[in-house]
């Protein structure tokens, strides 16, 4: 059965990429005397092995790819990086300008939409940012029933 392609969903996707973001510096919270008002900055642990464990059992495979291994419906999440550097909120803000696309997406091929907690959004985003831990992720650890769902263009508009 064909479906067709919300013009939102297709302007997301034309908007949705995974360029690095200008690096933005926001003034600090903070009083006349520069010292913070009791905020505290909570940031997760962060593990690059279980961000490639997630890759795949959440799902992000199905349209993302590594090393060349996934999808080519979205754009690869291969790093370049020399040195692995994690900008968290980097990151999620990548994410949330393509959310529209990924989670009409995941609904239309899923039936669901993909939960992500905010531990798991750190260690998705340290996989991403880590070309050591991306060389690891392997065909063979991507079950045979997942790769047969692999997304390798966008569902076209009607």
């Amino acid at each position: 059965m064909p479906f067709r392609l919300s013009a939102a969903f297709a302007a997301a996707l034309v908007a949705l990429t995974l360029a690095p973001l200008p690096a933005v510096t926001p003034a600090a919270a903070q009083d006349e005397n520069g010292k913070s008002p009791g905020l505290k900055l909570v940031l997760p642990a962060i593990d690059a092995e279980r961000g490639r464990q997630l890759f795949v059992t959440k799902g992000c495979v199905y349209c993302h790819a590594v090393n060349g291994i996934g999808g080519k419906a979205a754009p690869p999440l291969d790093s370049d990086a020399a040195e692995p550097t994690v900008n968290l909120t980097d990151f999620a803000a990548r994410m949330w300008s393509g959310a529209p696309a990924m989670i009409e997406l995941q609904e239309m091929d899923l039936g669901y939409q993909i939960r992500l907690t905010g531990d798991e959004l750190a260690h998705l985003a340290a996989f991403a940012n880590d070309p050591a831990e991306q060389k690891k992720l392997e065909e063979e650890q991507v079950p045979e029933l997942m790769r047969e769902w692999y997304l390798d263009e966008l569902p076209k508009a009607e």
